[in-house]
């Protein structure tokens, strides 16, 4: 009778086995999956539906049959940096002058984004 096997090792060893794995798919799969689908969009001597199915694999993997596209891409507020913040932050303000008529834009008053009156552009504020 061999002896017994210590059940938390080997537990251990399964979870370093899957992590390793994990990791190989995201990174070598990924790239090589993606490739395999290129390659068969590109060949024109594919049969058209296994083209029009790697194509359509690529453009769900990427995003854009979601509903909501641009948000799939987009990270949410609490998990982006400060620098990412005040990006989106200074992209969204020029956005919103961009929609605001000429006339209406040059008389403003500075606001917050809630519409009180702000602060003007002083330094030391959470997005400078």
């Amino acid at each position: 009778m061999g002896k017994p096997r210590n059940s938390a090792s080997r537990e251990l060893q399964e979870m370093d086995a899957v992590e390793r794995v994990t990791h190989r798919i995201r990174t070598e799969g990924i790239e090589a999956a993606l490739d395999a689908l290129l390659g068969v969009c590109r060949d024109e001597k594919s049969a058209a539906p296994a083209r029009s199915s790697a194509g359509t694999a690529i453009f769900r993997a990427a995003g854009f049959f979601d509903a909501n596209r641009e948000d799939a891409t987009k990270k949410a507020p609490s998990e982006m940096s400060p620098q990412e913040l005040a990006a989106a932050l200074q992209k969204l303000k020029r956005e919103l002058s961009e929609r605001s008529p000429p006339d209406e834009a040059e008389g403003e008053e500075d606001t917050d984004l809630d519409g009180e009156p702000g602060e003007g552009d002083k330094k030391g504020q959470l997005f400078d």
